[in-house]
């Protein structure tokens, strides 16, 4: 994650890509722009972004159970678990 993330903070332009997918985001909400006219580099960077955005925040006042029902799909994968596990390891 930490990677993608690192990756994400240079364009090739050399425009920040955050700075580009929140002003893309920006000007897709506005109308101003439509998906079609995103290059692939900019589509990926705004679902990215929203993928971001959507993602559930954890609470610290949550309990590790209702963290890991939260986290864990209906039949968690070994990583998944183990993920989820981890995310949720500092709950109560």
């Amino acid at each position: 994650m930490l990677v993608l993330l690192f990756a994400m903070l240079l364009s090739p332009a050399g425009q920040p890509s955050s700075d580009r997918a929140a002003q893309n985001w920006a000007a897709v909400n506005s109308g101003s722009r439509s998906l079609s006219d995103l290059s692939p580099a900019e589509l990926q960077e705004l679902m990215l972004l929203d993928s971001i955005l959507r993602r559930p925040r954890i609470l610290p006042s949550d309990t590790r159970a209702a963290c890991l029902d939260r986290e864990q799909s209906r039949t968690p994968s070994e990583l998944e678990a183990a993920v989820a596990d981890l995310k949720c390891s500092q709950r109560r």
